[in-house]
């Protein structure tokens, strides 16, 4: 199961740099001068910081496990995409 808080901990980043402000460094350095990043090589680009969050996260609360680093790599890629909305909504406690 997938864990909301998790996936914001890891869009939150490491350092200060988030999913998203990493993957916007890699393409201006990769698309130099500036140029349009082709939709594909872009959400390639964020697949790939996406896997590089998940696996240090993982690895360093010592939970790392293939299976989780899979589930958590695309649904973290998803909602840095826009394409998934992750909420945490906690439960009302009685």
């Amino acid at each position: 199961m997938i864990d909301p808080a998790v996936v914001q901990a890891i869009l939150g980043g490491v350092l200060g740099l988030t999913v998203l402000g990493v993957t916007e460094i890699v393409k201006k350095f990769l698309f130099k001068p500036p140029k349009v990043v082709p939709a594909v090589a872009g959400y390639l680009i964020s697949l790939l910081v996406s896997a590089a969050a998940t696996a240090y996260y993982l690895i360093s609360q010592h939970i790392f496990g293939v299976v989780l680093m899979l589930g958590y790599t695309l649904y973290v890629w998803a909602v840095a995409n826009g394409i998934f909305k992750a909420t945490h909504t906690p439960t009302p406690s009685a």
